[in-house]
C-alpha cells in the first residue's frame, strides 16, 4: 500500500440488505471522539480491503484524540483509487461512534448512503461494552460491503491479540444482526439523511429518555 502525498493536518495511506458492489470507490467515513477506537476501526477496514485484492486510500485527521477530541478516518477502495479523502456528499457510510460527532458530518453523506447515528442504540440494547463499540460497528458495517469475513475474523484477531473472543461475539453480533430491525433504524437514518429533524429531534429524545431511566434503576 503505497504512500500518497500528505495534506495539512492529515497522515495518509495508501436497509436494502443488499451488498455493495466494488466495481466503483466506496467511501466510508469513521467518526467519533477520542478513545473510542475510531482510528482503529478504520485501520481494521482498510486492511480488510486491502487483502481483498482492492486498491485503498486511508486518510485520518484529529484533534486531541487522547482527550475525548474529535477524531475522523476516511477509507476508500475500489478498483482504483486517487485520493485518500473523501469528496463532501460522496460518503457511502458515515460510521459515527458519537451521535454529536455523527451529526456533524451528516453532510459527507451521499443522498442513499447510510448514517450509523441511529445504530447507535443497538450497542446498550444487546449489552456491549463501549470499548467493543468500533467492533461491534465493524459487524454492522460488513453487512454492506463485498469483503469476506473470514478476512475481517483475521483482521481483528491480528488488531487484538488480548480480547480476541470477546471482539469476534461483538463482531459477529453485528454482522448476524436481524435484518427487520436493522430496516427499522435505517428508516429513522433515511429521514435525518433527507433533513427531517424533526424525526431526528424525537430519536435523540428517545435515547435520552433511554439513559435517564437507566440511571434511575441503578
Amino acid at each position: 500500500m503505497g504512500v500518497g502525498g500528505c495534506a495539512t493536518g492529515a497522515r495518509q495511506w495508501i436497509w436494502t440488505g443488499k451488498i455493495m458492489s466494488a466495481q466503483r470507490v466506496v467511501n466510508i467515513l469513521f467518526c467519533g471522539v477520542g478513545g473510542q477506537g475510531v482510528l482503529k476501526a478504520a485501520e481494521i477496514a482498510g486492511l480488510v480491503a486491502l487483502r481483498a485484492g482492492y486498491a485503498v486510500r486511508k486518510s485520518e485527521v484529529h484533534g486531541m484524540s487522547q482527550r475525548g477530541g474529535s477524531v475522523e478516518s476516511h477509507v476508500r477502495f475500489g478498483p482504483a483509487v486517487h485520493s485518500p479523502l473523501i469528496p463532501e456528499g460522496a460518503a457511502d457510510f458515515v460510521v459515527c461512534f458519537d451521535a454529536a460527532e455523527g451529526a456533524k458530518y451528516r453532510h459527507m453523506l451521499k443522498k442513499d448512503g447510510v448514517h450509523f447515528g441511529p445504530f447507535l442504540p443497538l450497542v446498550r440494547q444487546q449489552g456491549i461494552e463501549p470499548r467493543y463499540e468500533n467492533t461491534f460497528f465493524l459487524g454492522l458495517l460488513s453487512r454492506y460491503l463485498p469483503l469476506p469475513r473470514d478476512a475481517w475474523l483475521h483482521a481483528l484477531e491480528q488488531a487484538f491479540p488480548r480480547a480476541q473472543a470477546e471482539n469476534r461475539r461483538c463482531f459477529l453480533l453485528g454482522a448476524e444482526m436481524d435484518a427487520g430491525r436493522l430496516k427499522a433504524e435505517d428508516r429513522i437514518l433515511q429521514s435525518f439523511a433527507g433533513g427531517s429533524y424533526a424525526l431526528f429531534a424525537c430519536f435523540v429524545v428517545n435515547n435520552l429518555i433511554f439513559i435517564l431511566s437507566s440511571v434511575a434503576v441503578r
